[in-house]
């Protein structure tokens, strides 16, 4: 398991692309009384304000989001150990655009009770394909290459995190990896640069 390659997550001004295409969607579906655009930026404001897996994303319920704490309430799906129960801390924007989002639904004739489905298709709770494609169409219309799938959105989300925050327990954390290590081999091109300018300049007086 080595660190991931560019081409697995966006960079700071693909990200500002992508949300800016995807806020534009919602706006312009919402006017014209459509509903796929708002949909599509909810789920990509999520992806990339979460970190969490496709599978993860698709099980999200309106009663999830606890907007006063801060926190959402995730499945985490671990290989051995099937799913687990974990709440994640999310930025005040991401909660302000779900508290938004939920606000809409319950406009729209959509349920919003506790255990209703936060994301959701014309047949109901999306299924991993569909919310693959819905992510594949935000893509698309932001200009930017096809191969940024969904699950791009996670090693965005972790990539940023861990060069914002130079710590690999609180990227572990957010993730819900099971170990340091994990964290540690995927995101290690996170710190290359932080590195790079601390050997270059470790002997030099503080403010040269």
């Amino acid at each position: 398991m080595n660190s991931i390659r560019p081409t697995k997550w966006l960079s700071t001004e693909e990200v500002a692309q992508l949300v800016a295409s995807s806020r534009s969607w919602a706006s312009d579906d919402l006017q014209n009384g459509r509903r796929q655009g708002a949909v599509a930026w909810a789920l990509v404001d999520a992806a990339l304000g979460t970190g969490l897996r496709r599978g993860e994303l698709r099980l999200l319920n309106v009663g999830d989001l606890l907007a006063e704490q801060g926190v959402l309430r995730v499945w985490r799906l671990k290989k051995r150990k099937g799913k687990q129960r974990d709440e994640l801390l999310v930025s005040p924007s991401l909660v302000k655009h779900l508290v938004s989002f939920i606000a809409w639904k319950r406009a729209a004739g959509e349920s919003i009770e506790a255990s209703a489905p936060l994301l959701v298709g014309k047949r109901g709770r999306f299924g991993g394909e569909g919310l693959s494609c819905l992510w594949r169409s935000a893509i698309v219309r932001a200009g930017l290459p096809v191969f940024y799938s969904i699950h791009c959105a996670r090693h965005t989300y972790g990539s940023h995190m861990a060069h914002k925050s130079g710590s690999i327990e609180v990227v572990r954390q957010q993730l819900g990896h099971s170990s340091v290590e994990t964290t540690a081999k995927f995101y290690a091109h996170a710190w290359t640069k932080d590195i790079e300018k601390a050997v270059s300049s470790l002997y030099e007086p503080d403010g040269v």
